[in-house]
């Protein structure tokens, strides 16, 4: 397993070598990928469905945050939907922690996920 962190966007890949116990729900395939950042413009960022497995972490989780559990069987890559995307990141097998940044609007006093 790789130590380093993979990030694209909005989007970082945190190599674990195990998940903390959480309630999971799968994050279901589309058109044979998984999307694992979601775009306003809909320019996603995504992952192949072969040999991937996604789980969105449903339980401590902090606000504004999407926490996902992405379980690496075969080497894939991380890509984006867009015209004019953000350079692809090879993803060689194991674990990995999904997290989509964060920003915090003082007016609203909220936190939200970073859309691109």
């Amino acid at each position: 397993m790789t130590a380093l962190h993979i990030r694209q966007g909005e989007v970082r890949l945190i190599p674990v070598s195990a998940f903390p116990d959480a309630e999971t729900r799968p994050v279901a395939a589309q058109n044979g990928v998984v999307i694992v950042g979601e775009s306003e413009s809909h320019h996603h960022h995504v992952v192949d469905a072969d040999g991937v497995t996604v789980l969105e972490r449903c339980s401590d989780v902090p606000a504004g945050m999407r926490i996902l559990h992405m379980i690496v069987e075969k080497p894939t890559k991380l890509r984006q939907t867009a015209g004019n995307p953000h350079g692809a990141h090879d993803v060689p097998p194991g674990l990995y922690e999904v997290r989509i940044k964060r920003e915090f609007n003082p007016f609203s006093e909220m936190a939200r996920r970073v859309a691109d």
